[in-house]
């Protein structure tokens, strides 16, 4: 990660309102522990709401999915991680797949669940 990858997550900087709908399928964050911790407690968030949990190399991402039966949609969320320094990690959290499924009350219950590691959400809040 060099600094043009953090000014680029600035939200002073982000123009995607002008392109995207209300429904954001992207949150940011950042928190105050190792990304190792933030990468278990997304797991574990994730298994609590349903989902499917998957590490990804290096374990700076994790992978959260859920298939869908019938009319439903499969809803896949990606959360990376990047560890600026010691304790500080920029996270983001994307919808891969399924958007519409995914409503604005599993995104408070992601963010209440990873509230003990994430300092802030950007992005106007989760």
């Amino acid at each position: 990660m060099n600094a043009f990858d953090i000014i680029s997550m600035s939200s002073g900087l982000d123009l995607s309102g002008l392109f995207e709908s209300e429904n954001r399928s992207e949150r940011r964050f950042t928190a105050n522990v190792a990304a190792e911790r933030v990468a278990e407690k997304v797991g574990e968030v994730g298994e609590r709401l349903g989902y499917k949990a998957e590490r990804g190399k290096g374990g700076m991402s994790v992978g959260l999915g859920k298939g869908g039966k019938g009319k439903e949609r499969r809803v896949v969320l990606t959360v990376e991680m990047m560890e600026v320094a010691a304790c500080l990690v920029l996270g983001e959290v994307k919808m891969v797949e399924g958007g519409v499924e995914f409503p604005e009350l599993l995104w408070e219950d992601l963010k209440t669940g990873l509230g003990d590691v994430v300092v802030s959400w950007q992005n106007g809040g989760v």
